[in-house]
């Protein structure tokens, strides 16, 4: 006799995050089973999707870091004194601020709604900071570009994880690591070549960019939509994940991950500018060697993850390589040749792209 499935263990195989039900006979047993939540499209497709979504992150990372290398030259130019910092954390500030928020309410409005609301911030806050006449008007018109940079890349990540399966993520995640780490090799450069003419098209560089990702978006052929995912039981049920140690290592590394490399990539062209008298392209070119073999570095560490399923090697080999990588940069001082520069770049890239994959 075929028996008819009870009302709970329905809700418990559509809800992908629930806690299993405790059913009559099982009083004293409860299990959280976690499930993908995979929207399997055509392989085409994905790759159509995953570009347009590397483009949204790849524009929203270079705009972190065009300031890099001409952030002196900025604050200069509009008195900013000790308030320099500022230009460029008001921006960190609210992107990290917010990051949690989109991603809460794509999961409830459907991930294309939450990025068009994303594009509109980062649009109208670049234009303004274009226009800036102080240093106050520039933090915050930069923090406003931040609220909007802050779900762009979330919601970009998160539709990757919709539309690829488990097993392959590694690998796309792979690739987008390297288009992050271009972004952040190229932003200083860019930055760097646009300061010499007027600071202000570092940030009218973003509204092309922000328009050609916002027609690839609204193609109706791709599908940005997401799911209602943990809607009801959002404080008992999507918090446990926080009690896995696998995600408290992830989130952990990710989070030293970020610190340590915005951290230099703002300090060492700085140090360059300061020591050496290097130009803001020259100091700006000079955290190539990082980004580029942290690209390389990125994409080989996730096919490496998807083809043997084993991800701490290269988690651990990357932290270790990116230790004495800081360490020998530690050592730069004003005698230090440019063969020192570029080794201890491409030593410190190495250990940033396989540390990328959490």
């Amino acid at each position: 006799m075929i028996m008819e499935k009870s009302d709970t263990q329905e809700r418990i195989e559509i809800d992908p995050v629930t806690p299993t039900e405790e059913l009559p006979s099982q009083n004293a047993y409860k299990e959280y089973q976690f499930n993908e939540q995979t929207n399997y499209m055509p392989t085409a497709r994905i790759i159509t999707v995953f570009l347009v979504c590397a483009l949204i992150d790849f524009f929203t990372l270079m705009d972190q870091t065009t300031l890099a290398a001409s952030l002196s030259i900025v604050s200069s130019q509009l008195g900013a004194g000790s308030q320099a910092s500022w230009i460029a954390g008001g921006f960190f500030i609210t992107s990290t601020s917010f990051q949690l928020l989109y991603g809460r309410l794509s999961d409830i409005w459907s991930r294309k709604n939450i990025l068009f609301v994303g594009f509109a911030l980062f649009f109208f806050g670049s234009l303004a900071s274009s226009l800036a006449t102080s240093v106050a008007q520039l933090i915050v018109f930069r923090a406003i570009v931040g609220i909007g940079g802050g779900g762009l890349m979330t919601i970009a990540q998160t539709v990757i994880s919709d539309v690829v399966s488990l097993r392959d993520r590694g690998k796309y995640q792979g690739i987008f690591g390297a288009f992050v780490a271009l972004a952040n090799g190229v932003g200083p450069v860019i930055g760097g070549a646009l300061v010499q003419h007027d600071w202000r098209w570092i940030f009218r560089l973003n509204l092309p960019l922000t328009a050609l990702a916002m027609i690839g978006v609204k193609d109706p052929r791709h599908r940005f939509h997401g799911g209602l995912l943990c809607i009801r039981r959002f404080n008992t049920d999507c918090v446990y994940i926080f009690k896995q140690k696998v995600v408290n290592g992830a989130s952990l590394t990710m989070f030293i991950n970020g610190w340590g490399f915005v951290t230099q990539v703002y300090y060492i062209p700085t140090f360059y500018q300061l020591v050496y008298g290097y130009s803001a392209v020259k100091a700006g070119a000079l955290l190539l060697p990082i980004t580029l073999t942290q690209t390389a570095c990125s994409t080989i560490s996730g096919l490496y993850i998807h083809t043997t399923g084993r991800y701490r090697e290269a988690i651990l080999t990357g932290w270790i390589t990116w230790a004495i990588g800081l360490g020998l940069y530690s050592t730069l001082d004003e005698t230090s040749g440019l063969g020192k520069q570029i080794g201890y770049g491409v030593l410190t890239g190495f250990g940033v792209g396989c540390t990328l994959q959490p």
